[in-house]
């Protein structure tokens, strides 16, 4: 029981971590757009060149945010509609692999 409760818990914060993260990347597309992209500490850098595709902009920003979450296996995704252009739309979705167990039995750690 107590151990179903601790995987509960670590999918709850997995969960909650992964929206705050993208929600923090959907705040720096708005107010940057498409005049500012990110270095890899999430800090703008520049004249963007987004690409109104999807392109990986904002991983940065979203992975500064994802504190905690395992790297490996991260993925973020951004989409523009209809383009990247002020009054577009930007959806920003990121997920990571969870582990049910302790983090070593999952990671392949010794």
């Amino acid at each position: 029981m107590v151990v179903g409760i601790i995987e509960v818990s670590q999918a709850v914060w997995l969960q909650t971590t992964l929206s705050h993260a993208t929600r923090e990347g959907a705040r720096y597309a708005i107010v940057h757009g498409q005049s500012s992209i990110a270095d890899d500490a999430g800090h703008a850098v520049g004249p963007s060149t987004f690409d109104p595709t999807g392109g990986t902009n904002l991983t940065p920003i979203v992975n500064a945010a994802a504190v905690g979450v395992d790297s490996a296996g991260r993925n973020v995704t951004n989409t523009w509609a209809p383009e990247n252009k002020r009054g577009s739309a930007v959806t920003v979705a990121a997920s990571a692999p969870s582990c049910p167990s302790p983090r070593g039995i999952c990671s392949g750690a010794p």
